[in-house]
């Protein structure tokens, strides 16, 4: 007899578990739910901005002709900001949505 009052306390704890377990994934998912909300609100008011790179030149490299250190290497700059219609702006503007770069050779 007692061996039945033990497993019917064992079902019982199971059952307690399984609902603590469910309201605990319940949990989570709101919290996720919410922290993703919050990302996303805050992430609103980024603009994307085009980036346009010039190609990098390769007469610095060591394996091209001849071959060597040429004692020079290539930094990248930004020469510009522009605005949707073309227009040079600030980099701090909010209407920047374009950003020039070119390739400067830079002697060792």
């Amino acid at each position: 007899m007692k061996w039945q009052q033990y497993t019917l306390a064992a079902f019982r704890a199971i059952a307690a578990a399984k609902k603590y377990a469910i309201v605990g994934i319940l949990v989570w998912l709101l919290i996720v739910v919410a922290v993703k909300l919050f990302v996303d609100s805050k992430e609103t008011h980024v603009t994307q901005i085009k980036e346009t790179i010039t190609e990098r030149p390769h007469d610095c490299d060591f394996w091209k002709a001849p071959i060597g250190s040429k004692e020079c290497h290539y930094e990248k700059h930004v020469i510009g900001y522009f605005d949707k219609n073309g227009n040079s702006v600030h980099e701090y503007d909010p209407a920047v949505v374009e950003k020039v770069y070119v390739w400067q050779k830079v002697e060792d």
